[in-house]
């Protein structure tokens, strides 16, 4: 995808890219592993 932009028009979108999608930051352990638990 070159010269896709996605930060420099509208950074507030590129939030759920980085973040989960209630915008709630990813878990992640001290070696930068996501942690995964089960809701249900």
């Amino acid at each position: 995808m070159a010269n896709f932009k996605i930060f420099q028009d509208n950074p507030d979108q590129a939030k759920v890219k980085i973040f989960g999608s209630n915008n709630a930051a990813l878990n992640t352990d001290s070696s930068g592993n996501l942690t995964i638990t089960s809701t249900g």
